[in-house]
């Protein structure tokens, strides 16, 4: 596999490029319909803050948002990359993979306990404490569905993940809201994102299990602990941006109703750049299937598609925050950085995912660490002073750094639509710019200059990348083609 990968890759993107029918129908498909899944996932989250913010505090929240965020730091720390191999494997080692990942996550998960203690009883704000137990139930019911979720997108059974989600998100939404009105408080709001965990973990690993045999396997264990050892610093850099900057903020001793306000645009700018991360992971098994290295049309159309949204973040930062409650609004500036970090990030995930494709292992270990080293050291000497302004800078700080060099390793197929992404947005942050200075920001001017910028931005990058009106039919087909299967 990795022979024909490496052998006349380049020429072969470029003929790929030049051909729509050469873009895997699995990997676009695949990820538009996992973004459409996270975009309907995020309005229910939406609505359940908005609601949840009229009956709750943002101290209540924001201890919320600390405890779970602690969750998924600790969930994502035990994945440490293994979606990679699963991804990668499940074609290969279909006979085994289910139980051998199976058994790795929920060893993982155990020895974890011991950890989640520890932080509890560091805590600065004591109260906290009282979550103790929600939080180790959650992670342990995470790990079934961190395994089933990876293996039913490598069998391309996104619209059964689709589902199940929403279903699992209205049950939480029902859960929550009725434990906060009376009086719940904190609690109800975990408790409702533990049954919301453990509807996913249960109904996605018993589809699977029809599916997959449950034996194991000493060598696919050995293979999977290899490969995910070796994603693992690119995976916890994202942990430490994402999960652990939260945690951070608490043991820095940032107030709880900032943490909650900085999780709402961490959170925000994470679905933003969904669309890429999705085509990114989906073009591996993809790739796998079909023999052909697809990690470049990856970059092309993740890129294409990522522009048009960070613009909408830069413009509407105020305004975004402002559906969720007007005391959020603070974080506008913070989701205008966020918003910016979302381009390196994108490149990084793609860069990754075609190294993994590869098996460019090295490569994968240094841009992690790297990533790791300077978000820590970017975070800790501007948190202390700027608070959760200084968290977003980190966060665009460590992905840019991490960008370049990705960028320095990727095909040099590639490079050209970094660049055309990167003269996109410029040219859609100058007409934004010189529309709001000509007619103003009020409220007409607001809407005619988000309407502006964004066709301006979509039309500029489609044309640059090559993204024709053929080919965005061709992906609406195979959507629609694969939401009826």
């Amino acid at each position: 596999m990795n022979e024909f990968f490496d052998k006349d890759s380049e020429k072969r993107d470029e003929n790929q490029d030049k051909n729509i029918d050469g873009i895997s129908s699995h990997f676009t498909s695949s990820g538009i319909l996992l973004f459409l899944n996270q975009l309907v996932l995020a309005f229910g989250n939406w609505i359940f803050w908005m609601l949840i913010s009229r009956f709750a505090s943002t101290v209540e929240i924001g201890q919320a948002t600390t405890i779970y965020s602690l969750v998924v730091f600790v969930t994502t720390i035990i994945q440490f990359g293994i979606e990679y191999p699963i991804l990668k494997y499940s074609l290969k080692y279909r006979e085994s993979i289910l139980f051998t990942t199976f058994i790795i996550e929920m060893g993982l998960s155990l020895l974890a306990i011991p950890f989640m203690v520890y932080f509890f009883a560091n805590f600065e704000d004591n109260n906290l404490g009282q979550f103790e137990w929600l939080a180790i139930l959650m992670v342990i019911m995470t790990a079934p569905g961190i395994i089933a979720h990876y293996l039913l997108l490598s069998l391309f059974k996104i619209r059964t993940v689709l589902i199940i989600d929403i279903i699992a998100t209205v049950i939480k939404f029902l859960v929550g809201f009725i434990l906060v009105i009376y009086g719940f408080g904190a609690s109800g709001i975990l408790f409702a994102f533990l049954i919301n965990v453990s509807i996913v973990s249960l109904f996605t690993f018993a589809i699977v299990l029809k599916e997959m045999p449950f034996r194991l396997n000493f060598k696919v264990f050995k293979v999977v602990i290899k490969d995910g050892l070796i994603n693992t610093p690119s995976k916890i850099s994202r942990v430490f941006v994402f999960s652990l900057s939260v945690i951070l903020l608490a043991v820095f001793g940032v107030d709880v109703s900032q943490i909650g306000i900085f999780y709402m645009a961490l959170t925000i700018s994470l679905i933003a750049g969904g669309f890429a991360t999705n085509i990114g992971l989906m073009v591996i098994p993809a790739s796998i299937r079909t023999e052909r290295d697809y990690a470049s049309s990856a970059l092309r159309i993740g890129l294409s598609f990522t522009i048009p949204l960070i613009m909408i973040l830069i413009t509407q930062s105020y305004a975004i925050l402002g559906f969720i409650g007007n005391s959020y609004t603070v974080a506008s500036v913070d989701l205008i950085i966020l918003g910016l970090s979302i381009l390196p990030s994108s490149i990084t995930i793609i860069a990754i995912s075609e190294f993994n494709l590869t098996n460019q292992y090295k490569k994968i270990l240094f841009i992690g660490i790297v990533e790791i080293i300077i978000f820590i050291v970017t975070f800790s000497i501007l948190v202390p002073n700027l608070n959760i302004l200084g968290a977003s800078l980190a966060t665009l700080v460590a992905f840019i750094a991490s960008a370049i060099i990705s960028i320095i390793w990727i095909k040099k197929t590639s490079l050209r639509y970094i660049l055309t992404s990167l003269v996109s947005l410029a040219s859609g942050i100058i007409i934004w710019q010189t529309i709001s200075f000509i007619a103003g920001n009020g409220l007409i001017a607001t809407i005619i200059n988000l309407i502006v910028v964004v066709l301006a931005s979509s039309a500029i990058v489609f044309y640059l990348n090559k993204i024709t009106i053929r080919e965005l039919i061709s992906m609406i087909r195979s959507v629609a083609k694969m939401n009826n299967e």
